[in-house]
């Protein structure tokens, strides 16, 4: 058998919620992940022949879990008031909830799941909290046997009704301009007046349904490095966190159009956290009531708010909404017009009058590049 092994570290907080012990307050470690892959094959062509994997494919995926684990508090769900949690995030503290107490055994397996999902052919992980003192986890099964492996499997295979996908730029948010690749998943729980997706939002609506390793290789395939996950309302499908992993485990900017009815904590908290592009549903929307404004308390510096506006009425509502959660000291803002129905220049007008600092304008570039009904770009 030929056994490759590497090693990382990161530094990163926990506590142990319910123990009987000084282990139940917040303290740090200089963690060190120490990882073994191992196979009875090496590769027997082309520019990896005589290997079992590339020395550098080990190193990155071990490399990427440090760096995600790095200067984090790394905590159990629900072992903080939700208050806590809310102000810790607020305030742009760095966060980490799992589904299980954060000890080195679990841990461990934690990882090797991780590396599992990565293609990584791992045979056992070891998690040191001290220089002397590790747990180790060993996987005694195959990926087609059964236990963790053959749900991450089972995982990677649930389908997605995907109602359109394309390549084009980005027309708005953070990265406008930039080539991306967009996945259009069917299915919303809101009616915007001025919806330009309609379309996309019924159960009815013709949809390809695709996996997420189906959709992950499409995405390779293309060659961009940015991937918009849009609706619809994305965050409704099942599984989502899967195709959000595993998109993220391959080094592809991740982003999700929300309409911010759905509670993003989950997300925001993730590993493996995505960027968020989320809309503040305005009086003229007709759907401002079943905005989840809890979700204004997650956001962080790489995320977007986006005030979609058809009257000075809104930009009114937005004004309020962006000082009373201080938008503009924790992520981006944006003004965008209801396309037809308010002119950029009172929207420029409405800035200058109240001092909107740190408040960008943004028109949707596809819609003056392209006829604003065209699909597929």
């Amino acid at each position: 058998m030929y056994i490759l092994k590497t090693q990382a570290t990161f530094d990163s907080a926990h506590f142990l919620s319910g123990y009987d012990g000084k282990c139940a307050n917040i303290h740090g470690h200089c963690w060190k992940i120490e990882v073994s892959a191992a196979g009875n094959e090496l590769i027997k062509s082309g520019s990896k022949k005589g290997m079992l994997i590339d020395f550098s494919d080990l190193k990155r995926s071990v490399r990427e879990i440090a760096d995600r684990f790095d200067h984090a508090l790394i905590i159990e769900e629900g072992s903080l008031r939700d208050n806590t949690m809310q102000n810790l995030l607020s305030d742009g503290f760095r966060i980490i909830e799992l589904p299980f107490r954060p000890t080195a055994e679990n841990l461990a397996k934690h990882f090797y799941s991780l590396l599992v999902s990565d293609g990584i052919p791992v045979v056992s992980v070891a998690v040191y909290e001290t220089d002397d003192n590790c747990a180790a986890y060993e996987c005694t099964v195959t990926e087609n046997d059964s236990g963790d492996c053959s749900e991450k499997q089972a995982d990677k295979e649930a389908v997605f009704p995907v109602a359109e996908k394309f390549v084009s730029i980005n027309g708005e948010g953070v990265r406008a301009g930039e080539l991306a690749a967009f996945i259009r998943f069917r299915g919303c729980n809101l009616n915007c007046t001025y919806c330009d997706t309609s379309w996309a939002n019924s159960e009815d609506t013709d949809a390809q349904m695709l996996s997420a390793d189906e959709l992950c290789g499409w995405v390779f395939a293309m060659g961009v490095r940015n991937v918009t996950l849009t609706g619809g309302e994305p965050l409704l499908q099942k599984n989502i966190q899967t195709l959000i992993n595993m998109l993220i485990h391959k080094g592809i900017r991740t982003e999700i159009e929300t309409n911010g009815s759905i509670p993003l904590r989950v997300f925001a908290v993730s590993e493996c956290r995505p960027v968020f592009t989320m809309d503040y549903k305005l009086p003229g929307s007709g759907m401002e009531d079943h905005m989840y404004v809890d979700n204004l308390l997650v956001l962080g510096k790489e995320d977007t708010v986006k005030f979609v506006s058809g009257s000075v009425e809104d930009l009114a509502k937005a004004k309020e909404i962006i000082e009373l959660y201080r938008l503009t000291e924790k992520c981006h803002v944006y003004f965008s017009p209801v396309f037809g129905e308010i002119e950029p220049a009172q929207i420029v007008d409405f800035m200058k009058e109240n001092n909107m600092n740190d408040v960008r304008l943004q028109l949707q570039l596809h819609k003056y590049i392209w006829n604003p009904k065209t699909k597929g770009v």
